[in-house]
């Protein structure tokens, strides 16, 4: 866990407050993950997020708060994930309100089975949180940034290793692997943790790419990629 305090930073007290308050923890993203998503989010000046699989989004509520920033959400909410409306609406009001975001939120009850599904894809922002999804770009219709969520599940880091990356990085370069995050970008990311949280970060390779920011956390764990890639690669 993140020493808030140690770090002295705003945005980890107010997600070490809301789990305090809310008594609730969002265990999908580690928090030094969500403060460098927020950051790169700032630096290439996002105005629209389109995420695939986003539930609730507290990800991008919390990492895009204070912005009028647009999100649309592709969820059905169907299966293991299936919410009633109520429970869902009053979770989007409640992060929406905590986080002071201002921008516009759609969502869309609806599978992506192809891009092609997507509008205003091109040089635009897409979160993937579905790890069973794995994007075939085009030239002349690819994001300027992606955020795919491997959630730690090796068949996904199988798959994205030994297929998907080779593929994608030649088109949107992978820029940085976090706890759950991969993070491919046209632009390097650079400075998106504060100076007191450099350790965090060292470079590396990861799946044939050289050079890719490596986030740990400081409790040591997730540091050992080359471990996960052994893993993954020998299943």
């Amino acid at each position: 866990m993140i020493d808030y305090d140690l770090y002295d930073n705003s945005f980890l007290k107010k997600l070490s407050h809301f789990e305090k308050s809310f008594k609730r923890k969002y265990i999908d993203r580690k928090p030094n993950e969500l403060l460098f998503l927020k950051n790169l989010f700032t630096k290439t000046n996002t105005s629209l997020v389109q995420v695939i699989g986003g539930n609730t989004c507290f990800d991008l509520f919390s990492t895009l708060g204070g912005t009028q920033s647009q999100i649309i959400n592709y969820d059905p909410f169907e299966g293991y994930f299936e919410k009633p409306k109520r429970q869902i609406d009053l979770e989007i009001y409640l992060f929406k309100k905590y986080w002071q975001f201002t921008g516009n939120y759609t969502h869309k009850r609806k599978y992506i089975k192809k891009l092609e599904d997507i509008q205003n894809l091109d040089n635009g922002v897409l979160m993937i949180n579905d790890d069973t999804f794995f994007p075939a770009f085009q030239t002349n219709n690819k994001p300027s940034l992606l955020i795919y969520s491997h959630y730690r599940e090796l068949p996904c880091l199988n798959s994205l290793i030994t297929e998907h990356i080779p593929k994608i990085h030649p088109l949107l370069p992978l820029r940085a692997v976090s706890y759950s995050m991969m993070y491919f970008c046209e632009n390097a990311v650079s400075d998106c943790l504060p100076d007191s949280m450099k350790t965090l970060v060292t470079n590396g390779s990861f799946g044939g790419c050289k050079d890719v920011k490596l986030i740990s956390e400081r409790t040591g764990k997730y540091k050992n990629f080359s471990a996960i890639k052994n893993q993954a690669k020998s299943r």
